[in-house]
């Protein structure tokens, strides 16, 4: 526990002091029917068997502490809704201390209700990562406008654009040839299916356009050099993600939600053009004694279009999407 709040201290005490005022308005008791609000606080020990995130088997495993902090504010009238979502923490590592981290994130949303079927709205995401090394350090920043639509009880479709901005910190103290920042407008898609015996089903896809601002590379009698162009990425995400609600034991339910996500990065650069497959599963119950046990399980397979030449690139959510096994009670 010290390891844990004595980083914090190190990086951010009055980051920890508005967390902890933001958690405490969290948790107050809603004032009428249209306010809410929740915290959660969670603490659990996980073993990482790629600690430092090395693309090779030299990576050392290790223990670390996990703390994870939420909260939500939120308010809604018959035509409006508004809401307000912290979710970050700590992780503090027995060994490789160097990989202690803290991450923060913010997501708020407005929507209005134009008809009983029709909504219209805005979205934004914060998010920064700080490590004690700052190798892999980034800030991203999401913001989207949408338009969902109600077709019945069992079709809703929803369009959005927008754009984000990756800044990846050590672009700007590395002397390193490949740089990662990059500013992307975007565009998507979801369609949302509800069916019988508790059946739902998400189908999405996204549309990213990545301006790099520095030069794209190329392969060469002499090996890897710079072109007179700059890097330009076309980042197409798609995926579906299939949920059952099963009831047994008279009150208690079990929920199985099944996901499969494709990403592929089209690039002008050579060396950076990848094809990820993602397979989720995720078992959750309930139990007796207001117990819930969660089993979650992730896979990802990577393809290369060409030699991977990016072997410190860092996704935003690379550290919570590669291989695990989660186990929660």
């Amino acid at each position: 526990m010290r390891l844990v709040f004595g980083y914090a201290s190190n990086y951010g005490m009055r980051f920890f002091a508005t967390l902890v005022f933001f958690l405490i308005l969290a948790a107050c008791p809603a004032f009428g029917e249209e306010t809410g609000g929740r915290a959660r606080i969670q603490v659990g020990q996980e073993y990482d068997t790629n600690s430092i995130r090395e693309n090779d088997e030299k990576s050392p495993p290790d223990l670390l502490t996990k703390i994870v902090l939420e909260g939500d504010l939120s308010y809604s009238s018959d035509w409006h809704y508004l809401s307000l979502i912290y979710h970050g923490g700590f992780k503090a590592f027995y060994h490789q201390k160097d990989e202690n981290q803290i991450v923060t994130k913010l997501a708020g949303q407005y929507r209005h209700k134009k008809s009983a079927d029709l909504f219209l709205g805005v979205r934004s995401i914060f998010q920064d990562t700080i490590l004690h090394l700052h190798d892999r350090d980034f800030r991203l920043v999401i913001g989207e406008a949408f338009i969902h639509k109600k077709f019945s009880n069992w079709l809703n479709l929803q369009f959005y654009l927008g754009g984000n901005y990756y800044k990846f910190k050590p672009d700007d103290n590395e002397n390193r040839r490949l740089k990662f920042s990059y500013v992307a407008p975007s565009a998507g898609m979801s369609l949302y299916l509800k069916g019988g015996l508790g059946v739902a089903a998400t189908l999405y896809y996204t549309i990213d356009f990545r301006f790099y601002g520095h030069w794209a590379q190329m392969l060469s009698g002499t090996g890897i050099s710079d072109t007179t162009k700059e890097r330009f990425d076309i980042r197409h995400t798609g995926g579906i993600r299939v949920k059952q609600r099963i009831r047994y034991l008279k009150d208690f339910n079990l929920i199985i939600e099944v996901s499969y996500i494709l990403s592929v990065n089209d690039t002008n650069s050579y060396g950076s053009g990848a094809h990820w497959h993602r397979l989720r599963l995720v078992v959750s119950a309930q139990l007796p004694f207001n117990f819930t046990l969660h089993l979650m399980g992730t896979l990802q397979f990577t393809d290369y279009d060409d030699i991977y030449v990016e072997g410190d690139l860092y996704e935003p959510d690379a550290d919570e999407n590669e291989n695990s096994f989660v186990l929660k009670l």
